[in-house]
């Protein structure tokens, strides 16, 4: 299976720099002043903060006890203070820019729309200047989580259902369960993502379109691969339930 150009013939230099330019300056934005700005720490950072340290009273909890896993190792090196879980917040929040643009390009067929990977690369500048996400980059709250975690669950679904190799249909189990962890509407969030991917299926067969070189019950094999995976690291959050 050949990767086509992600973008337009002529415009690779432009929209890579247009996407290098939106990446540094998300990341600017999200880290400035961040030891003075906002000032003060939060009633939610400091209980965070002290979830991420009290690393065994975390693990009550499977969803609490994720968010422990994300902010503790900085926690470790930078000592306990403010700047340790918003540098922690800081990067979660950046990596959901190019997150945003590889499921963007993945979930769109760019050997037939002129556009190429454009629509993606302007949805990641607009996530880099975007005020609610910035201001929640910049916090030491696991709020910022739901966000990132869900691009990557959509990513690596939408890659496993097209490639339907095994390890790929085994990640996307394992990105929807930890999606489910971290996002308290989880389960809303695996069935738009199954249900979308089956209309995408069927409207495709339908037209006589294929982004993938598996047959049929390939895929469907690929889907029974993502839909176990997922349900056997689902299992703690239900047995808590």
């Amino acid at each position: 299976y050949h990767e086509p150009n992600p973008f337009g013939t002529g415009d690779i230099g432009a929209a890579r720099l247009l996407l290098l330019a939106a990446l540094l300056l998300g990341f600017a934005l999200r880290v400035f002043a961040l030891d003075r700005l906002p000032p003060g720490l939060s009633d939610v950072e400091a209980l965070n903060g002290v979830l991420a340290r009290e690393w065994a009273h975390s693990l009550h909890g499977w969803r609490s006890g994720l968010t422990a896993a994300v902010y503790r190792p900085l926690i470790g090196a930078l000592g306990a203070q403010p700047l340790a879980l918003r540098l922690t917040s800081a990067f979660v929040g950046v990596l959901a820019l190019p997150l945003l643009y590889v499921t963007g390009s993945v979930m769109v067929d760019r050997a037939r729309m002129r556009t190429g990977a454009w629509p993606a690369v302007a949805a990641a500048a607009v996530l880099a200047v975007s005020y609610a996400h910035v201001s929640l980059s910049r916090l030491g709250v696991p709020a910022v989580l739901p966000a990132t975690l869900s691009l990557l669950a959509v990513y690596a679904f939408w890659r496993a259902q097209r490639d339907q190799r095994l390890a790929a249909c085994a990640a996307g189990g394992l990105a929807l369960a930890v999606a489910c962890y971290a996002v308290p509407a989880g389960w809303l969030l695996v069935m738009a993502i199954i249900g979308f991917a089956l209309f995408d299926s069927a409207l495709r067969a339908d037209l006589g379109v294929s982004d993938s070189p598996s047959p049929g019950n390939r895929r469907v094999a690929g889907w029974s691969i993502i839909l176990l995976v997922w349900l056997l690291c689902m299992t703690p959050l239900l047995l808590e339930a």
